[in-house]
């Protein structure tokens, strides 16, 4: 797991330290040139809480990428 809060240029060269092929997810808080790199260079991109959001999962699957967002309990997954 990788963070993304730390910058588009810091993300990028934590992702090229990533050997190809190897399984890498990619954590922030929304900074959108760290989003498009994580949806560029890694197969998932996960969100954690709040509502799911049809710009975000673009931008990710613009990128090549799957989008996955965590919800808080068994009924906010039913609702989403």
């Amino acid at each position: 797991m990788l963070t993304g809060t730390i910058g588009h240029d810091a993300l990028a060269a934590q992702l090229d330290a990533v050997p190809n092929g190897a399984a890498v997810e990619v954590n922030f808080l929304l900074d959108r040139a760290a989003l498009e790199q994580a949806a560029a260079r890694s197969p998932l991109v996960e969100f954690f809480w709040g509502v799911p959001d049809v710009e975000l999962v673009g931008i990710v699957h613009a990128g090549g990428a799957r989008a996955g967002w965590q919800v808080g309990s068994a009924a906010e997954a039913r609702r989403m």
